[in-house]
């Protein structure tokens, strides 16, 4: 096979062990010299790459091709075979790729707010817990991730104990990227199929609400498959239907229409 060299001319190009690119071995940073084939393939958009031991696949266009003319491998001088290799070995494995599973507990601050009252209702005591199980998948050759998310959330305010059901679907950017530690930001959208409020007495009252969440998280050790994170968020949930008037007996009734919270948070993450 002829063989010429090529320079990486982007931030991070990935190089992929079959030619659908879905299987990414890893990645060679801007600058970095490779010893690649005469051939292209898939529309041109492909190109094979020589590493230590075997074959890769690269993006055409994330590499730009040496002035020189191609040569057969045996005519590659020993010098630039030895660059070739020492250049791979440099490939830092994609852990940013793939699929997380994640948990939480929080430490969290939410009101109530209801319109009727023309007034704010904070969280009293100390009975507000929050935590939250998911998964997210981190796209190929992006910053990108989207997540899915369990959440429970309860809490007590005006003298009524309030319980949360939430589904999230959110994005997030991995904004910064250490060695050791990254920043992701990301806002989504909830779901909450129940919201539940429960009176002194034990009667209840449930809806039906949806809303926003953003925030961000701070993974420590980003390239290891355990990955604890520590977090901040804001959510607000608009419900629809919760009168305590529905099972007041005594006191001043008020109409539930919006639940917000703030919540710092801190849990571990397992990427497969």
């Amino acid at each position: 096979m002829a063989e010429q060299q090529a320079i990486v001319a982007v931030q991070k190009a990935v190089i992929y062990a079959d030619t659908a690119l879905t299987v990414p071995l890893g990645y060679v940073k801007k600058g970095k010299r490779l010893l690649v084939g005469d051939v292209k393939k898939r529309n041109n958009t492909i190109i094979a790459v020589a590493l230590v031991g075997r074959v890769g696949w690269i993006k055409v266009r994330d590499i730009k091709f040496s002035k020189e003319e191609r040569r057969q491998s045996r005519y590659t001088p020993k010098r630039f075979r030895e660059s070739e290799g020492r250049e791979f070995r440099e490939i830092t494995k994609p852990k940013e790729y793939g699929i997380q599973v994640h948990g939480y507990l929080a430490l969290s601050s939410p009101s109530v707010e209801s319109t009727e009252s023309g007034q704010t209702l904070e969280s009293q005591g100390e009975e507000q817990t929050l935590w939250g199980v998911g998964a997210n998948y981190a796209f190929n050759d992006t910053d990108l991730s989207g997540e899915l998310e369990l959440q429970k959330m309860s809490f007590v305010a005006n003298r009524y104990d309030y319980s949360l059901l939430n589904l999230k679907a959110s994005l997030s950017y991995k904004a910064i990227r250490w060695s050791f530690f990254s920043i992701d930001p990301s806002i989504g959208i909830l779901l909450s199929p129940s919201v539940e409020v429960t009176s002194q007495e034990g009667a209840s009252v449930s809806s039906a609400g949806f809303g926003f969440e953003a925030g961000l998280r701070s993974y420590f050790f980003p390239k290891k498959d355990w990955q604890p994170f520590v977090g901040f968020s804001y959510l607000s949930i608009v419900a629809s239907g919760l009168e305590t008037s529905n099972f007041l007996s005594s006191g001043n009734p008020y109409k539930v229409d919006k639940i917000f919270s703030s919540q710092v948070l801190l849990g571990l993450s397992y990427r497969f």
